[in-house]
């Protein structure tokens, strides 16, 4: 092989990654600010620091009204956001009334009301 052959092939080879990367990174900004535009009141979303919230407004200023909790409201820069969710259910919330549980984490088992807790293995 030709030594002037080398140099041009392995500045190609360099080259091309670098090509590549930018395009996919260009790519991921451009679907991050589709999304952030398209925000509308009663998104269900996650911050980058992983907060789940609901969209209350959209200010023109970029920034967005969540309300984090019930009667919790805070402002945040739209750049923020992450992505969209799905909204998560409160699950058997008016059952918990009733006097059961529910699965609360790993490990737990369900039980109705007047049953005692399920059993949680222990390492020994």
């Amino acid at each position: 092989m030709d030594v002037s052959l080398l140099l041009p092939l392995l500045i190609l080879l360099l080259l091309v990654p670098i090509f590549l990367s930018s395009r996919r990174q260009r790519r991921q900004v451009q679907e991050m600010q589709k999304l952030q535009k398209s925000l509308v009141p009663g998104d269900t979303v996650m911050t980058t620091s992983g907060l789940r919230a609901t969209v209350l407004s959209v200010d023109g200023e970029g920034t967005v009204d969540l309300e984090i909790a019930p009667g919790v409201h805070t402002t945040w820069v739209r750049a923020a956001i992450r992505e969209k969710v799905e909204p998560v259910l409160a699950l058997g919330r008016d059952r918990a009334a009733d006097g059961e549980s529910y699965l609360q984490g790993p490990g737990e088992a369900l039980h109705g009301p007047g049953e005692a807790g399920g059993a949680r293995a222990t390492g020994t």
